[in-house]
């Protein structure tokens, strides 16, 4: 879940998410009081093997989304462009202008959500209200791509110098 107005990730804590679970209805109460006025949720869609990833990007980099605002701008591959033109059209915003998120993912995590405005197959654009540096930051995890490797929470050495005395 997301506040709609900021973009801001949230979680319900345990005395809310305890009330939540006892009575849904509570919810949006609840939501009201911690000042969420829009709410936006992620959903897991078609595992099937329908979704994009790294490897169908050919290239990334920092834009202007031609608002004089940051913004980050993609070229893919072929398929690439056949898998985005399929998942990006059947999603696109509904007579009631009800849009739909396409989650950008790296190791399971929702790096940034844009809402899906048009139909992308070879070059697409995300933007938003992206500060240079956020957008930068996303510019280069899409470049870098998911690690071959879990990252541990502890380190398995840790070196301590002591003081000299």
């Amino acid at each position: 879940m997301r506040n709609g107005e900021t973009g801001k990730p949230f979680e319900l804590k345990p005395p809310h998410l305890k009330e939540v679970r006892a009575d849904s209805t509570k919810l949006l109460s609840i939501l009201k009081s911690l000042g969420v006025t829009q709410l936006e949720l992620l959903m897991v869609v078609d595992p099937s093997g329908s979704n994009s990833s790294g490897k169908h990007l050919a290239s990334v980099r920092l834009a202007d989304d031609g608002a004089g605002r940051p913004a980050i701008a993609f070229d893919t591959n072929d398929e690439g462009a056949r898998v985005l033109r399929k998942m990006t059209s059947d999603n696109l915003p509904s007579n009631d202008g009800t849009s739909r998120h396409l989650a950008i993912m790296l190791d399971n995590q929702v790096m940034t959500l844009p809402r899906v405005l048009a139909t992308i197959s070879l070059r697409g654009m995300i933007s938003g209200n992206y500060s240079k540096e956020e957008a930068q930051l996303i510019v280069d995890v899409l470049r870098t791509g998911p690690l071959p490797f879990k990252l541990k929470a502890e380190p398995d050495t840790e070196i301590v110098v002591a003081p000299k005395p």
